[in-house]
């Protein structure tokens, strides 16, 4: 019996000459993905918009209030949708919007850009909110238990019967970002899966919607 542990498969040793061809190989590729990445986020800026309800609730610490209201008078509206498992300790609630949201600390620089960042949470308000104090986060926080299937339109960013706590392989939008033109709201772009992936910061300009990315 072997009692070794199986050795870690490296990249092989080589001299400089050849390593030095094989980086020039791959920064053509790196070039290529940022140029394809700058076109993308400039596909992202010109994206439609489309009208949501502004009378869908959300429910907050003083009850129920319109998605209008959690614009909190800003003209932008940066929603991150929290997935929940009803009755579940903190340690099993979803570890991905955790870590998504736990990197959500300084405020202001969002208002700074006349933006609001909100967490609408599939939860129970009384019970989802204690999470949120629990991990010691200050961002607005909401309920949106009775109304997810409106704000989406009824897509799905989490499956209860999966179980899973880290829910990001579930199907349905993760993150929205909303515009407040007169007195309705528009979603101006989504994320879902793997299309959050490609921004592990939450705070950094290239994840806010295309009208703060300027």
């Amino acid at each position: 019996m072997n009692d070794q542990a199986p050795r870690q498969a490296l990249p092989p040793v080589v001299d400089r000459q050849a390593w030095q061809e094989a980086r020039e190989a791959l920064f053509v590729r790196e070039k290529a993905h940022t140029r394809e990445g700058d076109a993308i986020a400039a596909a992202r800026r010109r994206l439609p918009m489309v009208e949501v309800d502004a009378t869908i609730q959300v429910i907050g610490p003083n009850g129920p209030i319109t998605i209008l209201d959690v614009f909190e008078g800003r003209s932008q509206l940066i929603a991150y949708f929290h997935a929940w498992w009803p009755g579940q300790p903190a340690a099993e609630q979803c570890e991905g919007c955790t870590f998504f949201n736990s990197q959500v600390r300084e405020l202001s620089y969002i208002h700074s850009r006349d933006a609001t960042y909100a967490v609408l949470c599939k939860g129970p308000y009384e019970e989802s909110v204690r999470y949120r104090d629990f991990l010691g986060l200050d961002m607005p926080w909401y309920s949106v238990e009775t109304t997810a299937a409106q704000l989406l339109e009824g897509r799905d960013w989490q499956r209860h019967q999966s179980r899973s706590r880290l829910c990001s392989p579930a199907p349905g939008v993760a993150f929205c970002s909303h515009r407040r033109l007169d007195a309705s709201p528009h979603r101006a772009y989504s994320r879902r899966r793997r299309s959050r992936a490609c921004h592990c910061n939450p705070v950094t300009p290239s994840l806010f919607p295309p009208h703060l990315a300027g």
